[in-house]
């Protein structure tokens, strides 16, 4: 699947798109997008979970907030949204 805004290829089931952060809307409802929203806002919200120490791989890397094993590269969780420091 591409993402709508900045027309990079993202995972199938991403919500977040990994590169500009914007949100997939295919095959959501209002409902989907309203707790998607919450989701997001909490996980902004929330401080940064502390990274494991043992080393993932090279180029490597986990969501500060939900955890998620991230592409190389991201810029954003494509299941959170939330923004990756670099």
């Amino acid at each position: 699947m591409f993402c709508s805004n900045c027309g990079k290829r993202i995972d199938d089931d991403a919500r977040f798109c990994e590169h500009c952060g914007m949100p997939v809307f295919s095959n959501l409802t209002e409902e989907k997008l309203r707790e998607l929203h919450k989701k997001k806002t909490a996980a902004q919200a929330a401080p940064p979970q502390a990274q494991p120490e043992k080393p993932l791989g090279e180029g490597s890397l986990l969501c500060p907030s939900c955890g998620r094993r991230l592409p190389e590269g991201s810029r954003f969780c494509g299941f959170c949204g939330r923004g990756i420091a670099r």
